[in-house]
């Protein structure tokens, strides 16, 4: 099975976006998400499922355009399991996984960011 890139620009790079422009999309991107894992957390703890499956969903998306394909696959898996009607899951532990696709992204942004620059 090929392994999920954390952060990938290709996309951006074939398209002719210069190296400058995607740093600053990346930036932008890494700047926004810092505080998604306690909004999660709260809506979970609230169980505002609905509420966490938008925050999940609206990140996935972005999360997708930037190329972080890691996290979105991660938030997908999220998604699903807050879908699901018998909900059998531990809102703490979708919290901690979300939170760790996070960290993971932005270590990977920043090395991203380094080798573009």
């Amino acid at each position: 099975m090929k392994k999920i890139p954390v952060i990938d620009v290709a996309h951006f790079q074939d398209a002719g976006i210069n190296n400058r422009l995607i740093i600053d999309f990346l930036k932008m991107y890494s700047a926004e998400i810092i505080t998604l894992p306690e909004q999660f957390k709260a809506l979970m703890l609230a169980k505002d499922y609905l509420g966490a499956e938008h925050l999940l969903h609206s990140f996935k998306g972005a999360s997708d355009v930037v190329g972080a394909y890691r996290v979105a696959a991660i938030t997908q898996k999220i998604e699903k399991l807050i879908q699901t009607d018998d909900q059998k899951f531990d809102p703490l532990l979708l919290v901690a996984e979300f939170k760790q696709g996070i960290d993971a992204t932005h270590v990977g942004v920043k090395k991203m960011i380094v080798a573009l620059t």
